[in-house]
């Protein structure tokens, strides 16, 4: 085995190592941000989905008892980026493209 293929392999390793750590980090964060000094919402008015974002929030409806605004929120840490699916959902909304249905 040649002295570059060994570092190549070396480096991988290294760098699967540190996405991993980072990923594991951001779904640690992800569960407590609506527990952080500056989280913009109540958490009580928060509900979490994970997948494919993170919460929904109901503003006002705890302590107002009347929602005045809906908030689709992902969390991010360090340098990830919205994945196609989040993506798609961040533009639907921005588009107005969401409703409501009663089944």
């Amino acid at each position: 085995e040649s002295a570059e293929l060994r570092r190549r392999k070396h480096s991988a390793t290294d760098g699967a190592e540190k996405k991993a750590a980072e990923v594991g980090f951001g779904f640690v964060a992800e569960k407590l941000v609506t527990g952080w000094k500056d989280f913009p919402h109540q958490p009580i008015d928060c509900r979490p989905l994970f997948e494919p974002i993170d919460y929904v929030a109901f503003d006002g409806m705890t302590a107002k008892r009347k929602v005045d605004s809906i908030a689709f929120m992902d969390v991010k840490t360090g340098a990830s980026r919205l994945n196609k699916h989040q993506r798609m959902i961040r533009d639907a909304i921005k588009d107005g493209r969401v409703g409501y249905k009663e089944i």
